[in-house]
């Protein structure tokens, strides 16, 4: 009868776990030989555990698979009765406000924007070197009279060399007075350049244009606006309009004008442009689009003069009129300018056939709105 092989033992089963089981720091391990062909590991120090009898896994209930919604449960499950929690709302994404337009790769400098960039260089240069001359002219003065004195300076010498400087504020001020006047002058060539290029401003600018100064006028009328109101207007239109609006009619308007120039070739004239069918189309939907912001007048009013008086162009004694230099626009000078922006629109009205096109492209209601807010402008 074969011998019965006597079973191994819990803490024999523990000792030879224990090589696995790393000694704690400052501890010394020794190894020898277990009973049943193991390898036994005594940490110093460690203190004994007792030996524990291994128990059987405990079963863990994993609960029942959600069925997805819309699929068919399978034979022998049961649906889940259980409703899927609610997900949480997520929070509305902020939308980023839309990037500037940048010029296309494929499009060129034109000789307008070379020469916008070396007059913007020029000026950029000259102010640096108004700093560079007056930094250096404060600090050779500063070293000058710290060796003239032992290498220190006391209070009364800053104060003595405060007072050379401002005797010399006068020429430096008319020095820094022609190099804004420079700057000025970059920005209005760049802003006058823009609108000559730029179609769709140009063709914003012909609605008021009848409101300036004809050429050779002495003095501003008093029923005319300043030419210097430009900038702010074209850029009280820029808000109204709205970024990505702008960009498509500034396309709009480059076919148009690619269109009449191919046809027109040497005998091309603006004129043929400001007249053209597409352009008056164009120019009522733009209209159309801006007038709800004219509903609230006297508001509208107030930001309109805010934003022009801002943003003037600079005075230019050899081009602008004298009594130009001071001039603002004012509340009666608004109210010319409404009337003026929204005359097209307003003649429209008045052709039947016009009307009919307005009616079926921007509806009833939009219609009536423009009606009413034109008789307010017109009052």
């Amino acid at each position: 009868m074969a011998d019965k092989k006597t079973p191994p033992r819990a803490t024999d089963k523990v000792a030879r776990a224990q090589i696995f089981i790393p000694a704690q720091a400052g501890q010394k391990v020794h190894f020898s030989s277990g009973k049943q062909g193991g390898v036994n590991t005594d940490a110093a120090g460690a203190p004994a555990k007792k030996p524990s009898t291994p128990s059987a896994p405990a079963r863990v209930s994993m609960g029942k698979r959600p069925t997805p919604a819309g699929s068919v449960p399978q034979a022998g499950e049961k649906e889940d009765a259980t409703p899927p929690p609610t997900p949480k709302a997520k929070p509305k994404a902020v939308v980023a406000p839309p990037k500037p337009a940048s010029r296309k790769e494929s499009e060129k400098p034109t000789e307008s924007s070379r020469v916008e960039d070396a007059a913007a260089e020029a000026a950029r240069s000259q102010s640096k070197v108004l700093v560079e001359a007056v930094t250096e002219s404060f600090m050779g003065r500063l070293m000058a009279e710290a060796q003239r004195n032992g290498g220190s300076l006391s209070v009364q010498d800053l104060q003595t060399m405060g007072s050379e400087f401002g005797k010399k504020a006068g020429a430096l001020e008319n020095v820094f007075k022609n190099a804004f006047s420079d700057f000025g002058q970059v920005l209005e060539r760049q802003q006058i350049n823009k609108a000559r290029s730029d179609h769709f401003d140009r063709l914003m600018v012909r609605q008021v244009s009848s409101l300036f100064p004809e050429d050779g006028t002495k003095n501003l009328p008093d029923d005319c606006l300043s030419r210097r109101i430009i900038p702010g207007f074209l850029r009280c239109m820029e808000q109204m309009v709205g970024l990505d609006a702008s960009v498509g009619y500034q396309e709009r308007a480059r076919s148009i004008v690619e269109r009449v120039q191919s046809t027109k070739g040497a005998d091309f004239h603006w004129g043929d442009v400001y007249g053209d069918a597409e352009t008056l189309a164009m120019v009522r939907d733009v209209l159309m689009h801006i007038i709800p912001f004219f509903a609230a007048l006297q508001r509208r009013q107030e930001w309109f003069i805010t934003i022009v008086n801002g943003n003037l162009r600079p005075f230019d004694a050899g081009r602008d009129l004298a009594d130009e230099e001071e001039w603002k626009l004012t509340p009666v000078g608004f109210h010319q300018l409404a009337k003026a922006l929204f005359s097209e629109l307003q003649d429209a009205m008045s052709n039947p056939k016009s009307l009919a096109e307005l009616r079926e492209t921007f509806g009833e209601e939009a219609l009536s709105q423009a009606t009413k807010i034109l008789g307010s402008i017109k009052d």
